[in-house]
């Protein structure tokens, strides 16, 4: 009995999203083209409203389920003493914290003109979520791409070494783009300018386009592999 349940929910579990993936698959592709109607009923219109709210719907959720599992993974952390824990518990401090702010008082709040919850309510947590935002979250979003920057230039200069005739090639272009870019060194050196008209106009915009196109043809590819059920793990339809 045990062994013909578990069969039955392994099928299931493989039947169900790839019935979902080949029947939306189809229905979008088939919208693309042509607009079936019946009556005042409109496929177009459907997929292009109802759906995208659903859609919409499903990627909050996803959100939603995503907060709750780093909730616990960090709760584990805390629970279990693991090194650095407490960054973890900073973390499931905040996250109901700025939760419940963003709620009360942040730029979607739910009652803004004090309707149901007090006006005063939201006029002090508003005062507090911009400054976490603003003044917290902002300023260490910032710091972090500023870190990326030395990241990325020190990779760069370790790619840029002209080992070969290709990397010569590659350090020179990226030299002579880095410098037409750069508003002192166009000053200085108006020279550069010309020159990296030239190379992003011939050179890098038709590359950019071969690679548009190839990444086109093989997301297409990629889809109808994936609605005709030979690609299985988008859908976790591989079960084992």
């Amino acid at each position: 009995m045990d062994v013909g349940f578990r069969t039955l929910m392994l099928d299931y579990k493989r039947s169900i999203p790839l019935a979902l993936a080949f029947i939306f698959g189809i229905l979008y592709v088939f919208e693309w083209y042509i607009d079936i109607r019946v009556g005042t009923f409109s496929l177009s219109s459907y997929l292009e409203t109802t759906m995208l709210d659903y859609f919409n719907a499903m990627g909050a959720m996803s959100i939603g389920i995503g907060a709750i599992n780093v909730y616990r993974i960090h709760y584990r952390n805390v629970s279990r003493k693991r090194p650095h824990w407490e960054y973890s518990l900073i973390v499931l401090i905040m996250i109901p914290f700025m939760a419940i702010i963003s709620t009360l008082g942040g730029r979607w709040a739910l009652d803004p003109r004090g309707v149901i919850v007090p006006k005063w309510v939201y006029d002090n947590t508003r005062v507090i979520f911009n400054y976490f935002y603003w003044c917290v979250d902002n300023v260490a979003s910032n710091m972090m791409f500023a870190l990326l920057g030395f990241f990325i230039v020190s990779a760069g200069y370790r790619a840029f070494r002209a080992r070969n005739v290709d990397a010569a090639i590659l350090l020179i272009t990226g030299f002579i783009v880095l410098m037409g870019n750069a508003p002192i060194n166009s000053a200085l050196f108006p020279f550069f300018d010309p020159i990296r008209a030239w190379i992003m106009d011939y050179w890098n915009t038709p590359a950019m386009r071969a690679v548009t196109i190839c990444t086109a043809i093989g997301a297409m590819a990629y889809g109808v592999r994936v609605i005709f059920a030979y690609e299985r793990r988008p859908t976790l339809a591989g079960g084992e």
